[in-house]
């Protein structure tokens, strides 16, 4: 999977996933400015940064986007308010729906749908899926309790049910915590054994941990993706500072991973 334009800000890559849909990835960005608020290129409102910047932000995200998709104005992107939970929700213009997945369906009889949706992470697994076909595709926030409760499989479930194969699902895994980094309570470590031993991984200090990118890749080759279907970026964002981590700062803010189908027509606003 191969980068876009070399002329995109350096704070957002973009990779393919599958046929017709792309990914974009945003990054910290510490050089740009901040107003003496180290958040970097931050997308996430509930963190204590400017209101007015997450929103500029956004907003440059939106017309890049749109830019690349050939839309003639700025992407109308979905966002979640992410609750650690199995939810998944329509990606709908203007809704910020409590859930942990957003479906993202490309149809003309779908008018409210956004042309892009988004997954805010800061440790946590982001996951997208697109369906061969371009005609499905979603925005998954992959925390321990949400990949636990399985909702990677729930999505790629709801997007079968509207019709896509799920041996025809391409999935792309962003910047994470990883297993080297992850470090939990044993009896934690345990439960994420039990639902997948390629789950349970060891820090470098040799204490318990897990690996979020096993669990949810075993998952999704449980419920028929093909594994040359699952791609990852495998970076850790404990690891590199180009990427917001929790762990690493608890004052921090988030990035984004965001899906949407290529080859869009509409222009009009």
């Amino acid at each position: 999977m191969e980068s876009s334009d070399s002329a995109r800000p350096s704070h957002v890559l973009s990779r393919a996933v599958g046929p017709l849909a792309r990914v974009w990835i945003t990054a910290v960005a510490y050089d740009r400015p901040c107003q003496g608020y180290e958040l970097g290129f931050n997308l996430g409102p509930h963190v204590g940064d400017s209101p007015a910047k997450v929103m500029a932000n956004r907003q440059q995200l939106a017309g890049l986007i749109g830019a690349d998709l050939g839309l003639g104005r700025p992407a109308r992107i979905a966002w979640m308010d992410q609750v650690h939970g199995d939810r998944v929700a329509q990606a709908d213009v203007g809704a910020t729906p409590q859930a942990d997945a957003l479906l993202l369906q490309r149809s003309a009889l779908v008018a409210s749908c956004a042309d892009a949706a988004a997954v805010m992470v800061a440790d946590c697994l982001p996951l997208v899926l697109a369906s061969d076909d371009g005609a499905l595709m979603a925005a998954v926030h992959a925390g321990r309790r949400g990949a636990m409760a399985g909702i990677a499989t729930k999505t790629v479930d709801q997007m079968v049910e509207r019709g896509a194969n799920a041996s025809a699902i391409h999935a792309f895994i962003g910047p994470h915590i990883c297993g080297k980094c992850y470090e939990v309570p044993a009896d934690l470590a345990a439960q994420a054994a039990k639902l997948s031993p390629q789950a349970a991984s060891r820090t470098r200090q040799d204490t318990p941990a897990i690996d979020l990118e096993a669990l949810v890749r075993s998952q999704l080759l449980e419920v028929g993706l093909p594994s040359a279907n699952i791609a990852s970026e495998q970076v850790c964002t404990f690891e590199n500072e180009a990427y917001f981590s929790y762990r690493r700062s608890r004052h921090t803010g988030r990035f984004a991973l965001l899906i949407a189908p290529v080859g869009h027509a509409e222009t009009n606003p």
